[in-house]
């Protein structure tokens, strides 16, 4: 069989998506620990910035314009900076980073009480039930999408699926 027989139908980007039977969402919040540190540096916006520190030490977070040059989450130092000599290297602050995250799943908690965090910058979250009070899965997924960027700052991506496994997929 050719690889055109396996297509999906094509659907108008006017329509909304199907989300018949999806209940879980999955929510990241997308470069966390770099776009957290922005909030409080917004002239680096759009730069290259790595947070993390020492030359001994690892990368926890990397803006997507320093990743364009081969940066990623948990590289020595060392190797970042040669990578992006160019990039603005700031310390992380935990204690901003979970102040922001307990921000977010409360964002998640006003919507359903089934949040499920997995670390301070991802959660799944159980919408069963809640069509007639907040919409449809898909609906939600884009309330929380603005609720989160316009309370905190942050962006985030949203998978909505029937198992947590492809929610996690369909948020990437």
């Amino acid at each position: 069989m050719s690889r055109r027989q396996y297509a999906l139908p094509h659907r108008d980007a006017s329509e909304p998506p199907d989300d018949t039977g999806c209940t879980v969402l999955h929510v990241d919040m997308d470069a966390f620990y770099a776009a957290a540190t922005l909030l409080s540096h917004p002239e680096l916006v759009g730069t290259p910035v790595i947070i993390g520190g020492g030359n001994r030490g690892v990368v926890l977070s990397a803006t997507y314009e320093a990743r364009r040059f081969g940066v990623t989450s948990a590289m020595p130092m060392s190797r970042a900076r040669r990578l992006c000599p160019q990039a603005v290297v700031l310390p992380p602050d935990h204690a901003r980073y979970s102040a922001i995250s307990a921000a977010v799943m409360e964002t998640f908690r006003s919507v359903t009480p089934v949040v499920e965090p997995l670390s301070l910058d991802e959660a799944f979250l159980d919408v069963r039930g809640l069509e007639h009070i907040s919409g449809t899965p898909a609906e939600i997924a884009a309330t929380l999408r603005r609720e989160v960027l316009e309370t905190v700052g942050l962006n985030i991506s949203v998978g909505v699926a029937r198992t947590k496994f492809l929610a996690k997929v369909a948020s990437g």
